[in-house]
């Protein structure tokens, strides 16, 4: 039989059938831990050049081997072994950091500390923090089926012979998600849940928390926020699931409303020790 996925072995009927659940369920993604992008095959993950990583590199490089070559039965002083250029950076560095900190002291008046990077919530690439969060009122608030859903990912011909108010629903029109923003919004009420922070400017940046804060594109980072929320939710082996993530993955324009609203939830988040940094 034709239109069989190589990686599930499950079959579809039609090609278009195939491909939608190849999108979304067993297409195989290679991710980077670190600057989070994603690779189509492990070796181009494996050869990538990792733009957080490639300063500490070349450091390393210039150190790396010192241990190595040192005799056991002498005392060694080592010596800061460091380019003129590491050395003329570190200067200007210095020189940076004194006047930022005189410039903190005469405007601290008019400045919100920026001290969530003291916090220390869930890895942003786990799962979120559940227990006590309820849900299932969450889940057949938005009116969609699983039925429907599953005829609309993998029985494409049946689908469309339905009434036109259901295609367009499910084809056409504006995504609804009151479920995943109510969800999204009792997440942040547990501060481990609370590992994205933005920027209150135009940037384009946010902040998510790995071991450490690290900075990332917002865009990225909302999308990847939309997909756990509907992993959340939704069973993965459901055709709601599949659906969801979908159209979070090739129709941004659907789900305007929830990207808007994560964003605002997150700027507008206050309580315990965490501020919001103004630049």
């Amino acid at each position: 039989m034709k239109n069989r996925c190589l990686i599930c072995l499950k079959y579809y009927s039609t090609k278009g059938s195939l491909k939608r659940h190849e999108k979304v369920v067993c297409k195989q993604k290679f991710e980077c831990n670190r600057c989070m992008y994603l690779y189509s095959s492990r070796q181009r993950l494996q050869t990538h050049v990792c733009k957080n990583t490639e300063v500490i590199n070349k450091n390393v490089g210039i150190l790396g081997n010192l241990p190595d070559n040192l005799p056991n039965d002498k005392q060694i002083i080592i010596y800061n072994y460091i380019t003129n250029e590491t050395n003329n950076n570190s200067k200007n560095e210095t020189n940076n950091n004194s006047k930022n900190e005189l410039n903190n002291k005469t405007n601290n008046k008019n400045k919100i500390m920026n001290n969530f990077l003291g916090t220390k919530p869930k890895n942003f690439m786990f799962d979120y923090i559940t227990e006590g969060i309820q849900m299932n009122d969450l889940k057949n608030i938005d009116g969609y089926e699983e039925d429907l859903a599953d005829k609309y990912m993998y029985e494409e011909e049946d689908f469309k012979k339905m009434s036109r108010d259901i295609v367009y629903k499910y084809d056409k029109e504006k995504l609804e998600t009151e479920g995943m923003k109510i969800l999204f919004t009792r997440l942040q009420k547990d501060p481990m849940n609370r590992n994205v922070m933005i920027r209150k400017s135009k940037s384009g940046k946010c902040y998510i928390y790995e071991t450490e804060w690290i900075e990332q594109k917002l865009q990225k980072i909302i999308i990847k926020i939309c997909n756990r929320l509907c992993d959340t939710l939704y069973d993965k082996e459901t055709s709601m699931n599949h659906f969801f993530r979908l159209i979070i993955g090739s129709q941004p324009r659907r789900y305007n409303e929830l990207r808007k609203h994560i964003e605002e939830e997150i700027l507008n988040m206050k309580g315990g020790n965490v501020n919001l940094i103004e630049i």
